[in-house]
């Protein structure tokens, strides 16, 4: 690619700088580079908002200051879409939470929101400009039996389960009259579609949210597992809230895992950024959760990137963490960019890299003995069929292939479908 042509990675990064400086500095004006974009990297632009989820926030921001040249009419008006879309569909599930809510509570079953719809309450400056897919909900497991059955009497479809919780949807969404709702095949957080029309909607009112209920916080794989059982299962039992220092801990683990499998969002690291400036934090408390689970790395590297884009300083608790992390990785931490870690990235992550990631033997045995648990305890159900895992060998020599023959990952098809290319256009 001719070096005058902007990729995908620099449209990206020109796109997070810009809304980070908007958001902590009040900068609105568009970057220099951003002068220059043609109908190409305009294109690029609004994948990778819808990606990173910064449409309804942006939305929000243009609707205080109606400036509409900042950006082309079309992409002007989907912004102002999105804020809109998401700020409906938000509501619809706030209702849906307290419904839920107030039916457990009902039924004596202890549970405790979490994650982005409390976030979008408590820290944003709208409560539509901050996107989710779900509803997060923690439960006591020994009421699982319980919850279950409450779940299906509310209206909800199980659609996959394991020893960590279950993934439902809302069987009325699902059988919904709706334009689109036939065109979708639900697979976790993805949607699998051809449909150009569909993966360039962003934030919608007609698609369906999940219902997603933990009954571990005992999660992730290999150097991004953690185990936060007891601090979730307390804060259930007691305030029905995660105190500050235990939201900040969680999302900086929560960033992690999806920056560790190329798949971290700009989102994110703002929910960060939110907690760390409207909260007020006891480091000491951070110190305590951290020391206790042997926490650092995992929490380093979205403090780090947090800080590239933000600006907003944590010394204490940087120096802290990065004292308990191991040379390799701060070195790696520093080199890393959120563009790079994220679903822009057509590519998974080289072997080499994963080595790198992995400081100690105890990572790999414990990866390994999961992932062969997770052939008998994880389970997909469709039409109230349920399908087993395929066999941790067929995974390893699936994911092998795509190492090999560099194939690039699902989440990458909103680029492809606008005959983007990854070696001539990511970098």
């Amino acid at each position: 690619m001719p070096r005058n042509i902007p990729g995908i990675k620099d449209v990206a990064d020109t796109l997070f700088q810009w809304l980070a400086n908007w958001c902590t500095r009040g900068h609105a004006c568009a970057p220099e580079a951003a002068n220059f974009w043609n109908e190409r990297e305009w294109d690029i632009a609004r994948a990778v908002i819808i990606i990173h989820g910064m449409g309804p926030l942006w939305g929000y921001l243009l609707s205080q200051q109606q400036d509409k040249k900042l950006f082309p009419q079309s992409l002007y008006r989907f912004l102002m879409q999105q804020y809109q879309e998401n700020s409906i569909r938000l509501a619809l599930m706030d209702k849906e939470k307290k419904r839920i809510l107030k039916a457990f509570r009902q039924r004596e079953i202890q549970i405790m929101p979490f994650k982005g719809i409390e976030l979008a309450c408590h820290l944003y400056p709208d409560n539509g400009s901050r996107p989710m897919a779900d509803i997060d909900l923690y439960v006591l497991p020994e009421q699982r039996a319980e919850v279950c059955r409450l779940i299906e009497q509310l209206g909800y479809k199980i659609h996959a389960a394991n020893q960590c919780g279950i993934t439902c949807y809302p069987q009325h969404w699902q059988n919904e009259e709706a334009d689109l709702a036939r065109e979708i095949n639900w697979h976790g957080a993805q949607i699998e579609t051809q449909n150009k029309t569909l993966l360039m909607m962003g934030e919608s009112s007609r698609l369906p949210f999940s219902l997603d209920i933990h009954f571990s916080m005992h999660q992730g794989t290999r150097e991004t597992r953690f185990n936060l059982d007891k601090v979730f299962r307390k804060a259930c039992l007691h305030s029905g809230a995660l105190s500050p220092e235990e939201a900040l801990v969680f999302q900086l683990l929560h960033a992690t895992k999806h920056l560790r499998s190329h798949s971290g969002r700009w989102i994110q690291l703002y929910d960060i950024y939110l907690l760390l400036k409207h909260t007020t934090i006891s480091w000491d408390k951070v110190f305590a959760i951290t020391d206790k689970e042997r926490l650092s790395p995992q929490l380093l590297l979205p403090l780090i990137l947090t800080r590239k884009l933000f600006g907003h300083n944590v010394q204490a608790l940087e120096q802290r963490l990065a004292a308990q992390t191991p040379l390799h990785l701060r070195l790696l931490f520093n080199r890393l960019s959120l563009c790079e870690l994220s679903c822009c990235n057509p590519y998974l992550m080289p072997v080499w890299r994963s080595l790198f990631w992995t400081h100690n033997i105890r990572h790999l045995s414990q990866w390994l003995t999961l992932s062969l648990k997770a052939d008998k305890e994880t389970t997909l159900l469709a039409d109230g069929q349920a399908t087993a895992l395929a066999p941790f060998s067929k995974r390893f020599i699936r994911a092998l292939k795509k190492f090999i023959t560099k194939t690039t990952r699902p989440q990458w098809q909103i680029f492809a479908l606008q005959d983007l290319r990854p070696g001539r256009d990511w970098n």
